[in-house]
Parts: C-alpha cells; sequence; structure tokens
C-alpha cells in the first residue's frame, strides 16, 4: 500500500506548543455508526458515478496476496458486523490498528440523488453483499467501526492512515468525523498535520474540523500559516500582537477581520506591526471592518480614520464615508450627514416591487406607474427635521456595504443622488431604495 506523507508546516512551532497525549485520554462515548450506514433511498439513483467519471465496480480478490488484517473473518459485504461484535475489545483494537495501517480506504462507487430545485448531492452506493475485504468500499466501512475501537494512545501509531482518512475526497465525511473525534484535544503537532493533508486534498471543510481541539498556540499556527480562519475563535482571549498582525496581513474575510480587530482591542497598538494592519484595515473596502479598526484606532488617540475626519473629495468618498459611519455610531453617521445634506433638505425615496401579483388584480397607481406589481413613494424632509428622523434615517435609508458600485441598504439596494451648488462643493439630496419582496422555492 503507498501511503503519502504530508510535510507539517510550522512543524517546530507546532511541537513548542502541542503537549504529549496523556494516558487516558480518550474519546467521550462511542462515535456515530459503529457499523454501516442505512443503505441509500430505495428510490432509483439519477446516476452511478465514480470520481474517474467510469462506471465503478467492486475490487476483485488478488489470488496470492499476503494476509491482511481481519482475513480470517470472512468479512463480506453480508454481514461483516455480527463477525466484528464477536471479537474481543482486546483484539479487536489490535485489529483495527492494523487494518487501518492498511489503507485503501477510498470508495468510488457513488449515486447521484435529487435534493431539490434540480440539485444533486453524491453519496455512496449500498456495498455490494458479495464485496470481500479486497473492496475499498467494504473496507471503508469497516473503517469506521476500527476507528471506534481505537484509544487516544493509538492515534500516532495510525496517524499516516488518519492523514490519508482526512484526505479522501467527496462525499466522505464520516470517517474524518471519527478521527476528529479521536485524535485527542491538546495534540498540535497531530492535528496541524491532519489540518495540512486535508488542506492538499481540497477538504477545508474537514482541516477547520480539526481547529478545535487546537492550543492557542497551535490556533495561531493554523491561523498565520495555514489561513485557518475557524482557528481565530481559538486564538485565547489574549493573542499576541504578532499573531494578530500576521493574520490581518493575510487580506482575510470581512468576518475574520472582524474577529482579529476585536481581539485587537485587548492587546496594545503599541505594538508597530499591529498599529499598521489596523491602518490598513481601516481602508479596508468593507465597511464594518474599516469602522471597526477605525473605532479601535481612535481609542489608542488617532482619530484621523474616522469618517467625519476623511476627505470628501467626490462620491465615491462622500458614499463610503456614509457607509463606515453607519458602523461605527449613529451620531458619527448624523455628523457626516449634517456636512453633506444639501440646504432645502433631503428626499427619501423608495421603490417596492412584489414577485407575485395575481393577473386581474387592480393597480391602485398610487404612484401613476401603471404597475400593480410596484409601489413608489417620495418624501422631503426639512433640514430642522432631520435629527427627529435620525434613528430612522441612520438604521434604514444608509448604506450598509457597497461592492462593485452597488450599495445596499436594511432590505434593499440604495442609490444616494448628490449634486453640487449654493457655494457647496458636494450636497447630499437624495436617498433612494429600491426594496424586493424575497422569493421563495427554487
Amino acid at each position: 500500500m503507498r501511503r503519502q506523507r504530508i510535510a507539517t508546516v510550522g512543524l517546530s512551532v507546532a511541537l513548542a506548543v502541542g503537549g504529549l497525549i496523556q494516558a487516558g485520554c480518550g474519546r467521550v462515548g462511542p462515535g456515530p455508526g459503529q457499523g454501516p450506514r442505512p443503505a441509500a433511498s430505495a428510490a432509483a439513483p439519477r446516476a452511478i458515478t465514480t470520481a474517474d467519471g467510469a462506471a465503478a465496480t467492486g475490487g476483485a480478490s488478488r489470488p496470492g496476496r499476503p494476509g491482511r488484517a481481519l482475513d480470517g473473518l470472512g468479512l463480506t459485504g453480508a454481514g461483516w458486523e455480527p463477525r466484528l461484535a464477536a471479537l474481543s475489545p482486546a483484539r479487536a483494537r489490535a485489529e483495527a490498528v492494523a487494518f487501518l495501517r492498511e489503507g485503501e480506504l477510498r470508495c468510488l462507487q457513488l449515486e447521484e440523488h435529487e435534493v431539490g430545485c434540480g440539485d444533486v448531492e453524491q453519496v455512496f452506493a449500498p456495498v455490494d453483499p458479495a464485496a470481500d475485504l479486497d473492496d475499498p468500499c467494504l473496507r471503508r466501512r469497516v473503517a469506521r467501526w476500527a476507528l471506534t475501537r481505537l484509544e487516544a494512545t493509538d492515534v500516532h501509531a495510525v496517524a499516516d492512515a488518519l492523514a490519508e482518512i482526512v484526505a479522501l475526497p467527496a462525499p466522505e465525511r464520516e470517517l474524518a468525523d471519527e478521527v476528529v473525534a479521536l485524535v485527542p484535544p491538546g495534540d498540535d503537532a497531530l492535528r496541524l498535520r491532519l489540518i495540512e493533508a486535508a488542506l492538499a486534498a481540497g477538504r477545508a471543510d474537514v482541516a477547520d474540523l480539526l481547529v478545535a481541539g487546537l492550543t492557542p498556540g497551535g490556533a495561531a499556527v493554523a491561523v498565520v500559516d495555514l489561513g485557518r480562519e475557524a482557528a481565530i475563535a481559538h486564538l485565547g482571549p489574549a493573542p499576541a500582537a504578532g499573531t494578530l498582525a500576521a493574520a490581518l496581513a493575510r487580506a482575510p474575510s470581512p468576518a475574520a477581520a472582524l474577529q482579529l480587530l476585536d481581539a485587537a482591542a485587548a492587546a496594545s497598538l503599541d505594538d508597530p506591526a499591529l498599529a499598521a494592519a489596523v491602518r490598513t484595515a481601516a481602508g479596508d473596502d468593507d465597511c464594518a471592518v474599516a469602522a471597526r479598526a477605525a473605532v479601535l484606532l481612535d481609542a489608542a488617540g488617532d482619530d484621523q480614520y474616522l469618517p467625519h475626519r476623511l476627505p470628501l473629495r467626490g462620491e465615491a468618498d462622500a458614499t463610503r464615508a456614509l457607509c463606515v459611519a453607519r458602523h461605527v455610531s449613529p451620531e458619527e453617521a448624523m455628523t457626516v450627514v449634517w456636512s453633506l445634506v444639501a440646504t432645502d433638505g433631503l428626499e427619501l425615496a423608495t421603490t417596492e416591487r412584489r414577485l407575485w401579483v395575481e393577473p386581474d388584480e387592480p393597480d391602485p397607481d398610487l404612484d401613476g406607474d401603471g404597475d400593480p406589481a410596484t409601489s413608489s413613494t417620495r418624501e422631503r424632509i426639512e433640514p430642522d427635521a432631520l435629527d427627529a428622523r435620525a434613528a430612522e434615517l441612520v438604521e434604514a435609508w444608509l448604506p450598509l456595504a457597497c461592492h462593485g458600485g452597488t450599495c445596499f441598504a436594511a432590505g434593499g439596494v440604495v442609490t444616494l443622488g448628490y449634486a453640487s451648488g449654493a457655494g457647496r462643493g458636494l450636497q447630499l439630496v437624495e436617498i433612494a431604495v429600491a426594496r424586493h419582496e424575497e422569493g421563495c422555492g427554487c
């Protein structure tokens, strides 16, 4: 059997922070599905496919091959569970270790089942009742039994097999779940190795299942070296400033950047690398990230990144300032609004579209467009009424996010209208929000 060994990134760091496996630190309770999972639905599958795109067949016996684990039990797809259940605990554990070391668990017998709206999912086909242990599809069933027979102290003896399992392609997930439950929390060296193996095979979903058992030091390696944003939640209450700076420098997703900035609030911006990373975040395209960074810098004595302090050189700058201010505070948002609003007030326009209209439904035509599916309203707010409407204005009308030139308010697309005049370079004269009824089904 060929085994692929995956080199461990950041192994020296992982070994420093990883603890030794403690005796008796086994998994808690039996894992799900200690036998095979129920057979697939009796409904005819759409197709039987393999990962290679060819018709799948079970592996044939290979006469003359060396004896392997569990061979003497005569396991077949029709009756393997009772034979394994009859083994003593000691023998079952020894056989499980030997069996997992042999590998060959990639089952290619798949079925596609429709799950609705034209979507399909791939599942493993039922195992051939005549299959023996040369069939990878029976072997993966037996592997679930084997994993549940191991103790935590066995994991390093089967580390190569565990790395092979977490790298198996979709739809495999059951074996990966068993591996995650088996590896002791705090074993950073093994968990990081398995995370790397999963990532190398394109199984980021499996890699992220393993981060929950990392120590804060191991989580730092996973975040900084391996880019696993799921590990941010496991950095501990006071992550090192260097870790936060390095993680922010990786251009994380907005959700991850917000987590890191929240963690940075408990750290000191006296660290030059962290301060630089937060300043970069203050210019992020995501309004919520930019706002969080600006507030953090303001708390450290640098208020130049707050929206009301930013230069408004044009409509794009003004729109961004309103969007970021919306996430800072209502007071900050209204400060920016007052700096932009036209001298004769602000016009608010709404357009609402319904998806479903009865064929003979009359159009009240209150907006004069002759379309029963849409209704429009317009309202002018005089300058002296702005403060009284501030809460509504901020919550319902100012943009929450802008992407590719389109901005979004609560429940719809928002368009900000600007003009110049009356001795001012730029004026906010209109906010228009288009709201659409949410659909359902496909």
